[in-house]
C-alpha cells in the first residue's frame, strides 16, 4: 500500500503531455523512461551487466552502496543520441529514496565507444537514483557523456559536473510519466530491476528504437 505523499509531486507541462499521450494505461506496464535505442538488456548475471559484446561490468561498480538487492535481476540500457528527446521520465509510480552522484570521466557513450572502452559506464560521471514501488525496488542511472556533463534532476542538488561523490536521502513520491531529470544532449540511461519484479516484453530487441512511454515489459506486484 502506498504511504501518504510527504513532498510535492514534481510536474511540468511536457511531463503532463507525455503522461496523457504516451504512457500505457495499466499500472503494471513499464513505460520506457527515455527515447533512444536499446543498447543492451536482459538478466543481471549474479552482479554482472553487459556493456557490449565481450565487455561486462558489476552493478556495485555502477551503483556503489545502492547495488544491494539487484543480484540476478534485470537491466536495460538505453542510448539517447543527440537528436533524441533528452528528458527522462519515471517508468511507473514510485518513491525516490536515495541517490548517489559519482564524479567521473566524460567518454562518449555511443555504440562504438561502448564496444571499445572497458568499464565505460562505471568510469563516466553518473547519477544513480534508487526508487521503491509496489513492484519492488529499482535503479535509474543517468550516465554523463562527452559534452553532456550537465545531468539535471527535478529535485535540484547536487549539480553536475560532480566534483566528489555525494550520497543523498530523499522522500519523494512521483507518478509514472513524471519527468525526473534531463541531459543537455544525448547520453545513456540504465534501469535495474530487482529479481522477480519484472519481465521484459518479448518484442524487445537490442538495437530497437524506443519512444517515451513505450511498453518495455510488465511488473509483478510484490504484495501478492
Amino acid at each position: 500500500r502506498r504511504p501518504p505523499r510527504s513532498t510535492p509531486l514534481y510536474s511540468s507541462a511536457a511531463s503532463d503531455v507525455y503522461k496523457r499521450q504516451q504512457y500505457p494505461d495499466l499500472r503494471e506496464q513499464i513505460g520506457s523512461p527515455a527515447e533512444g535505442v536499446v543498447s543492451q538488456f536482459g538478466d543481471i548475471q549474479d552482479t554482472e551487466l553487459i556493456q557490449a559484446k565481450n565487455h561486462r561490468y558489476r552493478i556495485n561498480e555502477l551503483a556503489g552502496d545502492l547495488a544491494n538487492g539487484f543480484e540476478y535481476g534485470k537491466f536495460i540500457t538505453i542510448y539517447l543520441a543527440p537528436h533524441n528527446y533528452h528528458r527522462v521520465h519515471l517508468p511507473f509510480d514510485a518513491q525516490l529514496t536515495k541517490s548517489i552522484a559519482f564524479p567521473g570521466a566524460l567518454f562518449s557513450v555511443n555504440n562504438k565507444t561502448a564496444q571499445n572502452v572497458k568499464g565505460l559506464f562505471v568510469r563516466n560521471e553518473r547519477l544513480v537514483c534508487k526508487f521503491e514501488s509496489e513492484f519492488g525496488q529499482f535503479l535509474l542511472v543517468f550516465v554523463g557523456a562527452l559534452l553532456v556533463s550537465s545531468i539535471k534532476s527535478v529535485w535540484g542538488e547536487p549539480t553536475s559536473p560532480y566534483k566528489f561523490k555525494i550520497q543523498s536521502d530523499h522522500d519523494i513520491w512521483m507518478s509514472r510519466g513524471d519527468e525526473i531529470g534531463h541531459f543537455l544532449m544525448g547520453s545513456t540511461v540504465i534501469c535495474c530491476f530487482a529479481r522477480g519484479s519484472i519481465h521484459f516484453d518479448p518484442t524487445l530487441k537490442t538495437g530497437m528504437n524506443l519512444t517515451i512511454g513505450q511498453t518495455i515489459g510488465m511488473a509483478h506486484d510484490q504484495s501478492a
